[in-house]
């Protein structure tokens, strides 16, 4: 090949690779993945209960989901005073659960507890509650 049409080639090539280091080095880095960590939830059982007026029974709230076993849970009755009486366990279960004591006003009816979890309020769970003699 005579010399004239080799310098050409080369020259094209040398510029290619310039051309291509350029691109790499102005290339955006592409972070790691993240891992997939689930949304945290709460469950709550039992899911319903039959109590006569005045009875109790204890209820059991399991944060779930990422680091959700590390949080805490808060409590209420969905009707106030009159739908009855809550008495939180404030202390964590070795289960990472969370208790609580319910009891029922004199008057029968339909009453809701809801539990939250406090560093993440969407994850809430509910029971319903059918007081009667």
């Amino acid at each position: 090949m005579p010399t004239s049409q080799a310098r050409p080639r080369r020259h094209v090539a040398a510029a290619l690779l310039a051309l291509i280091a350029g691109l790499a080095a102005c290339a955006v880095p592409v972070p790691a993945a993240r891992p997939v960590v689930p949304q945290p939830r709460l469950e709550l059982q039992p899911a319903q209960l039959l109590l006569a007026p005045g009875g109790e029974v204890r209820l059991a709230a399991r944060p779930q989901g990422g680091e959700a076993i590390l949080f805490h849970v808060d409590w209420q009755v969905a009707e106030g005073q009159a739908g009855g009486r809550l008495e939180p366990v404030e202390a964590r279960a070795e289960d990472g659960s969370y208790a609580a004591r319910y009891v029922a006003p004199p008057t029968e009816g339909v009453f809701h507890v809801v539990a939250r979890l406090r560093e993440y309020p969407a994850a809430e769970a509910h029971v319903e509650i059918r007081v009667r003699r």
